[in-house]
This record gives structure tokens, sequence and C-alpha cells, in this order.
């Protein structure tokens, strides 16, 4: 009990300095001028940020964007890249950078911005910094296909004339690849009661004719035993490639299925 109220203790100071920490960088660094501008490639919008300090201390950051929701009078979108996105700002320096989120279709434009010290959870934040000049129109929720990336539907999962489960999907192979990287790839569907695993060769990709983005196709099924009790289970997909180790930012899938037993 003692060492466990050691650890808590230890927690609680910690915690207290990183407030105080952010605290003490909310309060110094200023912000000299900020200016935003979009560019969008389909479903995904682009943030370009150029942002300069006043002499003083600088930091890293978090950041969110609030801004009017043109296609809904009144309403604001909020536009959160996540943690993982630190703006690293630093006074008498060239701070400019970008980041790239997956906004509704619709018509966006001014706002505010918000800085928050990195260390803070989105607790600490820097006074408003106003947006002005935007005129974003994002027109397709379709995401351009720029890594191999495999696609299931849960809702059309079946059962086949052989008892098992026929679960269809898509390989997706980025437009311009004169062919598919490696030769093929293995697709791989693992889960309770079954596993099933099938080589998709290059020359059986077939561009999509989709005219915003002709990626290359191939569309397949694996069919996996059915859990011999009722439930409900999870099926890991991805994409191997003939080494058997995992394609490197290929995008994985997972589904939850049902059996009745």
């Amino acid at each position: 009990m003692a060492i466990h109220a050691k650890i808590l203790a230890y927690l609680a100071a910690f915690l207290a300095f990183v407030t105080l920490s952010a605290r003490v960088c909310q309060a110094d660094v200023q912000i000299q001028s900020a200016v935003f501008s979009t560019t969008t490639d389909l479903g995904a919008t682009t943030f370009n940020w150029d942002i300069a300090l006043k002499p003083g201390p600088g930091g890293n950051f978090n950041i969110q964007l609030f801004l009017q929701d043109l296609s809904h009078p009144g309403q604001y979108i909020t536009v959160n890249p996540g943690l993982g996105t630190v703006l690293e700002l630093f006074p008498d320096s060239d701070n400019r950078g970008s980041f790239t989120v997956n906004l509704p279709v619709g018509h966006y434009g001014n706002g505010k911005a918000v800085l928050f010290a990195a260390a803070s959870n989105y607790m600490a934040a820097l006074p408003d910094i106003p947006v002005s000049g935007l005129d974003t129109k994002v027109t397709t929720s379709q995401i351009r296909v720029t890594k191999p990336e495999i696609d299931v539907d849960s809702s059309k999962v079946q059962v086949g004339a052989d008892g098992k489960e026929h679960i269809p999907f898509a390989v997706k192979e980025p437009a311009g690849a004169a062919a598919v990287k490696g030769g093929g790839y293995w697709a791989m569907a693992k889960g309770t009661g079954g596993f099933s695993q099938i080589f998709l060769d290059a020359k059986n990709f077939k561009p999509s004719g989709n005219a915003n983005d002709n990626y290359l196709v191939y569309s397949g099924e694996f069919a996996v035993a059915s859990p011999g009790a009722a439930g409900l289970y999870n099926v890991n997909i991805g994409l191997l490639i003939p080494h058997g180790k995992s394609w490197p930012g290929s995008t994985p899938a997972s589904i939850t299925r049902s059996a009745t037993g």
C-alpha cells in the first residue's frame, strides 16, 4: 500500500509540473502574425500555416480550428488534426507547416485557431488567433488512394452453401502504378473460427474506372469457418508481402461478425 501511495504521489507531482509548465508557456508565448490557407484533394483538406512569434520563448503546440460552416449558417465545424500533430514554434524563425484532415462535404469559411501547449492535453491555450481569407469547398467524401489498402463491407458477409462465412474484399493500389508492387500481395483474414489467405497476382488488378481517381483494384472473397458458439467475433484483415511481413504503409481492416451457435 505504501508503494502504491508513493506512485500516486509521484504521478500527482508530475502532472502538477506539466500543468505548471504549460501555464508558463501559455503566459509567455505571444503570436505576432498567423496566416492560414487550404488546398483540397477530393475529400482531403490540407491546412497550411505560417505563424510568427514575438521576441520571447517558443514551444511545441497542438492546434484546433473552429471554422464557419457556410452550408449551415450560424454553425461551426471543429478541425482537430489530433495530438500527433505538433507545431514547433520559435521566435525569429520561419515557422511554417501543414496538416491534412478529412472534412465532411461542405463549404467552410473564416473562424479562429487555438494553440494548446503540447503537454497539456488541450488544457493550456494561447489567446484565440483570428483566421480569415478561407473559402474551402469539399465536394466529395472520396479519399484518394495513396497507399495499398484493403476494404471490407461487413454488411455483405454471408454464409455460403459450404457453411463458411464469405467475406468480400477489395484491395486498392494507387493510380499510376505501372504494376502492383512486388508482383502481388497476400490478403489474410484471421479470427475466431477460421483463417483464410489468398495470393493476389498483380496481373489480376484492374483499373477501377473511377473518374476522380483511377486506382487499380482487385476484388475477392475470404471463406472462413463460423465459430461454434453464439456471440460476436472479430476478424482481422490485412495485406502481406510474399515474405510474410505486413506491407509497409498498407491500410488494414477489421469487421465484427455474429454467430448463432
